[in-house]
């Protein structure tokens, strides 16, 4: 596989695992000036965690132009299951995982 291709996509799967944790942090950030029990400072902190989260998926989308600037896909078709009665037909490459719906 092409090194570029590796590179991007590692440091992609790097930023999808920081912005979940982000997320999360600021579900709870939420919860707990929902329940009155912190303070304003805490309102300000969970701001600059929604910032980071915008400065992380701008990385994200940067790996993903460079993943498609250097793959040479290979899409295949697939369904996805969301619910017991609701699928998704999409496509996706096998070297960079990106993925379409159909």
């Amino acid at each position: 596989m092409n090194p570029q291709i590796n590179f991007f996509l590692h440091k992609k799967k790097c930023y999808v695992k920081i912005l979940d944790k982000l997320n999360y942090i600021i579900e709870i950030y939420e919860t707990l000036l929902e329940n009155d029990c912190y303070c304003f400072e805490d309102e300000i902190q969970s701001n600059c965690y929604k910032y980071k989260i915008q400065d992380i998926q701008q990385k994200i989308d940067y790996c993903d132009e460079n993943l498609n600037k250097y793959c040479c896909h290979q899409f295949v078709e697939d369904v996805v299951d969301l619910a017991p009665e609701t699928s998704r037909h999409i496509k996706y490459c096998i070297i960079c995982e990106y993925t379409a719906e159909i």
